[in-house]
């Protein structure tokens, strides 16, 4: 399957990118490859095949989320270094108006 430099252009202002003509024409001999290759997919047949999970082995390996006293002296730390503050909020300008 083949891209037009048009379809490429339609698709990068859908994605709001800005592209050259060199890029056009190298994204469209791109894409198309993608969608040959999906196609040669398709026709490959998985009905028989069941999914196995993975369940021997599994365990939980993240650490626990444990405070620390570095936590609180870093905390402290960046409170005073804030020019504006109300608590242990940072005080910043208004962005909306």
């Amino acid at each position: 399957m083949s891209f037009s430099k048009e379809t490429v252009y339609n698709l990068a202002k859908l994605a709001r990118l800005g592209i050259s003509e060199e890029e056009a024409t190298q994204f469209a001999g791109q894409l198309g490859s993608v969608l040959e290759y999906v196609e040669k997919l398709q026709e490959v047949s998985v009905e028989d095949e069941q999914y196995r999970y993975p369940v021997a082995g599994l365990e939980n390996i993240v650490r626990p989320d444990v405070l620390d006293a570095s936590g609180t002296m870093l905390h402290d730390a960046l409170l005073a270094e804030m020019p504006a503050r109300e608590g242990d909020l940072l005080k910043v300008r208004a962005v909306f108006e």
